[in-house]
């Protein structure tokens, strides 16, 4: 490659770090540098915080529905400890666990239109995503009670960890991985999708 004749940096030739490292170097007024150099200006480069900052708006949506869907699995596994707690297994995994679905879809909901789609619907729209909404979590969550009952009842999957049956909980962590992913999917696609005119 031919040698690039290079001055030094002014207003209307702007030099990469390279080639300022050059003449850095040469403490002279001119260098040679071999080759084409792409200008790269160091004052100009991202710093991670910002490239974190670009990729956490690029990807909102996606983190805080990973976010806002991680507490409503805690909650529910909250509600599940608390009903095995009052009513035994038979109640966490049957009724309570039909309980525990009526709260995390409301929690859901509150959440998914508050901050994750951050929906402007108001009246008859609000109402119709509402119901949407409940629609698929009420399908959601008949699938959540299918996993339940195959796993805690059917299959009476048991793991005992400081003398505590987990074997619910164990189960529970893999129907909300199911009904997580559905949930976005459905949210996604039909409710919180822009309005048409």
């Amino acid at each position: 490659m031919k040698p690039r004749f290079l001055t030094r940096a002014t207003p209307n030739n702007p030099i990469s770090w390279q080639q300022g490292a050059c003449l850095a170097k040469r403490a002279g007024p001119f260098c040679f540098f071999p080759g084409p150099v792409r200008a790269r200006d160091p004052y100009k480069r991202k710093s991670n915080m910002q490239k974190l900052k670009e990729l956490f708006y690029k990807y909102y949506e996606q983190i805080s529905y990973l976010f806002f869907g991680g507490l409503a699995t805690l909650l529910s596994f909250a509600l599940l400890v608390l009903f095995q707690a009052l009513g035994g297994k038979a109640f966490a995994v049957g009724i309570g666990n039909v309980f525990n679905n009526a709260i995390c879809i409301l929690f859901a909901y509150w959440t998914n239109r508050t901050f994750v789609f951050k929906s402007k619907n108001k009246g008859k729209a609000a109402l119709s995503e509402f119901t949407q909404f409940v629609s698929c979590r009420i399908l959601t969550a008949v699938l959540d009670q299918l996993i339940m009952w195959l796993g805690g009842t059917v299959l009476g999957i048991t793991l005992l960890l400081a003398g505590q049956d987990c074997g619910p909980l164990l189960v529970k962590l893999f129907s909300q991985v199911v009904v997580i992913v559905s949930n976005y999917v459905f949210s996604k696609l039909f409710i919180f999708k822009e309005k048409t005119k």
